[in-house]
């Protein structure tokens, strides 16, 4: 286990995360990290990435714990470091990211090779993403990610304040998790709307026929 609180260090840069990267490359045998960076407002893509390639060559890795609250330098290149992290940790359960507050992160179309994703273990996924700029086409990506993770027990996605969310992008977000309703596996599922103010009824209806098809298996944190 290695645990690093970067928590309110403001002057800290990118040379602090690839200091970070080096030594990791040395313990292939950790099983859990957690690294907060929040506050950390002169991190930017290239540190990140940096942080995320080493953490990649982590075979052994279960857990995965990193904040980076208010990096508000980051931007939406954070979706290549997560595609690789999830490719080549083969042993991943748990992974918890914190990008709330980070005001760069845009709403962008990608594309990712989904198929990849299908033999991940990861079992707890839980991501925020409160005060950014995602909307339908991140919600879109997240559901096609959310469908292929074959062993999902617990699901977490914050989006509070997220003014581009959307009916539309609510909705392709829950369409992820039907297969999984189905099949009963998934027993804890956290969506976090709050003050996202331009979806309305529609997500809300098509949340509640999920729920009610599958009752047992699903929580859903209530204001």
């Amino acid at each position: 286990m290695l645990n690093i609180n970067f928590r309110y260090c403001s002057n800290l840069t990118d040379l602090s995360c690839h200091l970070v990267s080096k030594c990791l490359k040395k313990d292939f045998e950790l099983a859990t990290l957690r690294i907060n960076f929040a506050w950390c407002n002169k991190v930017f893509d290239s540190g990140y990435q940096a942080l995320m390639n080493s953490i990649s060559g982590l075979k052994q890795l279960k857990l995965l714990d990193l904040s980076f609250w208010n990096s508000s330098h980051l931007t939406s290149s954070i979706w290549e470091g997560l595609n690789s992290l999830i490719r080549q940790c083969p042993k991943l359960e748990e992974m918890y990211i914190d990008f709330a507050w980070c005001t760069n992160i845009k709403d962008l179309d990608l594309c990712f090779d989904i198929e990849v994703f299908s033999g991940s273990p990861l079992k707890v996924l839980s991501l925020d993403f409160t005060m950014t700029e995602v909307g339908q086409n991140t919600c879109r990506m997240l559901s096609k990610m959310i469908s292929s993770f074959k062993e999902l027990v617990e699901v977490n996605l914050k989006f509070q304040t997220c003014q581009h969310m959307t009916d539309d992008a609510a909705c392709f977000l829950i369409a992820g998790f039907r297969d999984h309703f189905r099949e009963e596996k998934i027993q804890k599922i956290t969506l976090d709307f709050q003050s996202c103010s331009q979806s309305s009824e529609k997500s809300d209806r098509d949340l509640g026929g999920s729920q009610n098809e599958s009752s047992s298996t699903t929580g859903l944190n209530q204001p």
